[in-house]
């Protein structure tokens, strides 16, 4: 239905009240060009990207963003990266000015103020739908996790499973890409028995059982997320899995969290896989210090 049915402003609404919308849609939908600027210039529709619209005073929330990055980047392009991992819930969702990736087609595509592009031909293998909107299937979007976000890796593969969104053999071919080398040590360390959050539940019920406080989990604090958080005493519990915290980027890495955080005036504390496997009293003996 259009123009004909609902007048130029039912047209207008109707269609930007199911989401972001193009120039183009609007115009199949028989409402004139001139009407469009009419309306942006009076406020009634806000621009999110050159082309691409919403209703002025709605909320715009990562998907929607998403759709209107991808819709701003022209036809066939995909959401990607850590963008991708939020549609997917194996991570959480980014701020509100977090950068957004789209993988564009090598020719013919258009490059959006504040959107990160990636030129790429991507297999249709490779692609999923949501919706209006076209993104990395989970094992491509965990090959990018693990180039431009491996901190959130660990994580991101033990929520894609335990979400059956894949199945191990569609990560077991992964080489010649970017992050491959990463991925492939994430997955072998699974193999050897850590998973985060099985590490994570087995910490929580031994604070309990301590008698201890109960931690906030997976706390955002400024550009970092902590494991484990007491607001009082300011005490951040990371713990470490080998394949996400080995190699000297991923030391520095850890390095660079613990000091920004201590500066912020938290004390920071890590435990490994083996700490709450083989020696989890000790674990308890290090918390009751710090908890007082």
């Amino acid at each position: 239905m259009g123009v004909r049915e609902w007048g130029i402003d039912g047209a207008i609404g109707r269609r930007l009240a199911a989401g972001p919308a193009t120039r183009e849609e609007l115009i199949a939908d028989g409402v004139p060009p001139d009407a469009i600027d009419r309306r942006i210039k009076r406020g009634h529709v806000a621009v999110i990207w050159p082309g691409v619209y919403r209703l002025a005073g709605s909320p715009l929330n990562h998907h929607d963003r998403h759709v209107a990055a991808t819709l701003a980047c022209g036809p066939r392009s995909v959401l990607s990266s850590f963008n991708t991992a939020v549609e997917w819930a194996i991570v959480q969702s980014p701020r509100e000015d977090s950068p957004i990736h789209v993988i564009v087609p090598k020719t013919g595509h258009r490059r959006p103020r504040g959107i990160t592009t990636h030129r790429a031909d991507l297999t249709r293998q490779e692609v999923r739908r949501k919706g209006r909107l076209l993104l990395t299937g989970p094992a491509r979007t965990l090959q990018d996790l693990a180039a431009g976000h491996p901190d959130l890796l660990e994580r991101a593969i033990n929520e894609a499973f335990a979400l059956n969104l894949l199945k191990p053999d569609e990560l077991e071919a992964v080489s010649g890409r970017r992050g491959a080398r990463h991925l492939r040590r994430t997955l072998d360390a699974r193999a050897d028995g850590f998973d985060r959050s099985k590490a994570e539940r087995i910490l929580l019920r031994l604070i309990l059982r301590a008698g201890f406080p109960r931690p906030e989990r997976n706390v955002q604090l400024g550009r970092y997320q902590a494991d484990f958080l007491w607001s009082e005493p300011r005490l951040v519990v990371e713990i470490d899995g080998y394949a996400g915290h080995s190699g000297p980027q991923a030391f520095a890495r850890d390095r660079r969290k613990d000091r920004e955080l201590t500066i912020q005036g938290y004390t920071v504390i890590r435990f490994t896989w083996p700490d709450l496997r083989d020696r989890p009293e000790r674990v308890i003996a290090d918390l009751a210090r710090l908890l007082g």
